[in-house]
């Protein structure tokens, strides 16, 4: 290990934070993020200013949603749902919040971010969805319940298809109907 990575695993939090400021980092979102990581929700709804903080992004483009998504924090991913994060939100590379919790195995976040209307279908920039991420690292619980999710969604879609081409043919026909009593 050379000193440079001595130095910083050597590091205090409260080092890293003064570093940040000196960075550009204003102090309170690099506690934010460090709040979402860590899971610290007595901290995170204490010292955060929503809906302010669901804008503030880290230096790789990723929210405060999809570092406690990321980081499998259920109890303050819900708390950032509940109060308004946006469920679709995307990092700087174009990988949505569910890409991340699919990507890290965290069942329990899949299913949260998919209530809270994650759309399963987004792709990044090189075409990849959340069922594809959870496919390239083995996450089979989550490949099995995407799969479900994706199958279930395709019948919705054929049903309201179908629902609309009967409705659009009814009332063709009711059209048609009236036109022959004139």
């Amino acid at each position: 290990m050379d000193r440079k990575q001595e130095e910083s695993g050597s590091q205090s939090a409260a080092w890293k934070e003064f570093q940040a400021t000196i960075q550009g980092e204003a102090p309170e979102k690099v506690t934010a993020f460090r709040f979402a990581r860590a899971g610290d929700l007595a901290s995170l709804s204490k010292e955060t200013p929503f809906p302010e903080a669901f804008e503030w992004k880290d230096e790789r483009g990723n929210s405060l949603l999809m570092l406690s998504s990321y980081h499998g924090q259920e109890v303050v991913t819900n708390y950032l749902l509940e109060k308004g994060a946006y469920p679709n939100d995307r990092d700087r590379s174009g990988n949505s919040v569910l890409m991340g919790a699919a990507f890290k195995g965290h069942l329990e976040i899949v299913r949260l971010l998919l209530r809270w209307g994650a759309d399963p279908e987004l792709r990044n920039p090189q075409g990849f969805s959340a069922l594809d991420f959870a496919t390239m690292f083995g996450r089979e619980k989550i490949i099995s319940y995407l799969r479900r999710i994706t199958v279930h969604s395709q019948r919705k879609t054929w049903k309201l298809w179908i629902k609309y081409l009967h409705t659009l043919a009814k009332n063709k026909f009711l059209i048609n109907k009236k036109e022959a009593h004139i």
